[in-house]
């Protein structure tokens, strides 16, 4: 079991560290549902109709944002233009005798059989809205 762990998180850490990300190919509005979070990152709950998905985006992108004085941040029953990327590898990739879980800052977020998928956005820095040219 050690040992899937581990194969699973190096297929991980090189997918990320190569910045292989899968797009959504959505440019929709979503609804912010929930707002929560891990020591380094947010973890924004949004939903379309009944679907419901998962962004990560990352504390470090707060500060950055609050230097160069972009936008506002999200709230909590607002809808939002964003844009989609798959965070990480595509879990249906890994074979299926492996453990399938995805843990941020040490907390895990997702496992095989949530009904939602994980996502980043290139509209969220932190909690920071980036509007879209379409708003």
């Amino acid at each position: 079991m050690i040992i899937k762990n581990l194969i699973f998180l190096a297929v991980f850490f090189v997918c990320t560290s190569q910045n292989i990300l899968f797009s959504q190919n959505c440019n929709k509005k979503y609804k912010v549902v929930k707002i929560d979070s891990t020591e380094g990152n947010y973890l924004v709950h949004i939903k379309k109709a009944k679907k419901t998905f998962l962004l990560i985006s990352s504390k470090e992108d707060v500060r950055i944002a609050d230097k160069i004085g972009l936008g506002n941040k999200i709230e909590v029953g607002q809808r939002y233009r964003l844009k989609l990327l798959e965070y990480g590898v595509r879990f249906a990739s890994i074979p299926p005798e492996m453990e399938q879980t995805l843990s941020i800052d040490g907390r895990e977020v997702w496992k095989k059989g949530d009904d939602f998928d994980v996502f980043v956005s290139k509209n969220l820095a932190g909690l920071y809205y980036i509007r879209h040219p379409k708003d």
